[in-house]
């Protein structure tokens, strides 16, 4: 078992803080670094939801690892948080036995039932929004409904990283200036206390968290509904993939209550180079930012990401200066759980050209051979 101590709760005006500890070291997880969350705007004061955010941010990981937890937390006991956690923590790890116990220190009086949301009737939509394909194109279905975008970035958040570099939140910014949307930034340092690997993330942490962290923006802007575009390949991956966020999981994460919003996974009957067709049909292609690397350059032109784009310019025939894509970077078949179905679609719909993707594979090999041999002689 290992013990996870949220030590002390700090509100600055537009930052929260929370502190921590664990009982056992832990080489993935930093120790002696508050959790950080900053918004546009100041926060209320609300315990219970700052204590969520953090068991978001560990809680699931830790069950992942020690499958027992004993949890110690500063405020009035919470028994709808108990529950929570236990319905959400059981549907991500059934069959596998796990326990947690819980301790509340009351150090922070709060309302037994203190729910920060306050939704139950607000129709306005929560865009959860990256600037790939998936959520620009569910943004150019329906941007005349005036969503508010909810963008999470931060210090080794994977594409998302400003330090690294500025380039696709110029792009978004250019975006929401162009349809005057509200963009809402939350700028969040977990990424850099929780330092295992982005799939390791994903399937544990992602959803659970940007959800409560979501909860401030949805409680000043009336959002009552939550969006996550997803596609049809990422809903046909295994549940594993990804968990946290994947289209079969999430209606696990929302709390079941009238105040707090949906969250809701949209789109996934949709291929992804299907999307990415309609999308080339508009304006919105023109921002597109889909790469993995946070680079000098807009696509790296190293990563699966800028393959697949790459491909899919070449089957709907857009020439890739529409993106601000470089030329030379080449469409390579993968077979990952997570991305062999792209593939399939785009031969289902476009056909499949062996010799093209011969020749392809070829260029490639040559390239990184290349690219080798230079590392080598400098």
């Amino acid at each position: 078992m290992i013990e996870l101590t949220i030590d002390n709760i700090c509100f600055k005006g537009e930052e929260i803080a929370v502190s921590y500890h664990l009982s056992a070291q832990l080489k993935e997880i930093e120790f002696g670094t508050p959790i950080k969350a900053n918004y546009s705007f100041p926060l209320k004061q609300d315990y219970t939801w700052a204590a969520m955010v953090a068991l978001g941010a560990f809680l699931p990981y830790l069950v992942s690892r020690y499958s027992n937890v004993r949890v110690t937390l500063p405020i009035t006991t919470t028994p709808w948080m108990q529950e929570y956690w236990q319905n959400y923590l059981s549907a991500m790890f059934a069959p596998q036995p796990f326990s947690v116990e819980w301790n509340f220190t009351e150090q922070y009086q709060t309302a037994e039932t203190e729910v920060l949301f306050s939704t139950g009737s607000a129709t306005r939509i929560g865009l959860f929004y990256g600037g790939g394909v998936e959520s620009t194109f569910a943004l150019s279905t329906f941007y005349h409904k005036n969503p508010i975008l909810i963008s999470v970035n931060g210090k080794d958040w994977m594409n998302a990283d400003k330090e690294k570099s500025p380039i696709k939140y110029n792009l978004i910014s250019e975006l929401t200036q162009k349809y005057k949307l509200s963009l809402q930034e939350i700028t969040m340092n977990v990424r850099s206390l929780l330092k295992d690997t982005n799939a390791v993330f994903n399937r544990f942490v992602t959803g659970n968290l940007f959800y409560f962290l979501s909860a401030p923006i949805a409680d000043k802007f009336g959002i009552g509904t939550l969006y996550l575009s997803t596609e049809l390949e990422y809903a046909l991956s295994e549940k594993e993939h990804d968990q946290s966020i994947h289209p079969m999981f999430v209606n696990n994460i929302f709390v079941k209550h009238p105040s707090w919003p949906l969250f809701i996974s949209i789109y996934m009957g949709f291929p992804k180079v299907s999307m990415f067709a309609k999308l080339a049909q508009t304006d919105f292609i023109k921002y597109i930012y889909s790469c993995f690397n946070n680079s000098h350059k807009r696509w790296c032109g190293n990563c699966s990401k800028c393959f697949r784009i790459s491909e899919f310019c070449d089957r709907i025939h857009l020439d890739r200066r529409v993106i601000g894509m470089q030329e030379g970077i080449t469409g390579i078949r993968e077979n990952s759980p997570s991305t062999r179905y792209s593939w399939q679609y785009m031969d289902k719909i476009y056909g499949r050209k062996y010799i093209r993707e011969w020749i392809l594979f070829v260029k490639h090999a040559i390239k990184k051979l290349k690219q080798k041999i230079f590392h080598l002689e400098n």
